[in-house]
């Protein structure tokens, strides 16, 4: 993603800098991220929000 963006120094520099408490999820969603929301569900895990 990096390669493709417009400024792919200040994008991976902003990515480092903001990585999310949680990486199973993006800095974008966090704990809302809908793909690892749907992972879990399709594991048969609980979801959780709080």
């Amino acid at each position: 993603m990096f390669c493709l963006a417009i400024d792919g120094q200040r994008a991976k520099q902003m990515f480092n800098e903001q990585r999310p408490s949680d990486l199973n999820s993006c800095s974008m969603c966090g704990k809302m991220c809908a793909m690892n929301t749907m992972n879990q569900i399709l594991k048969g895990e609980n979801v959780s929000f709080s």
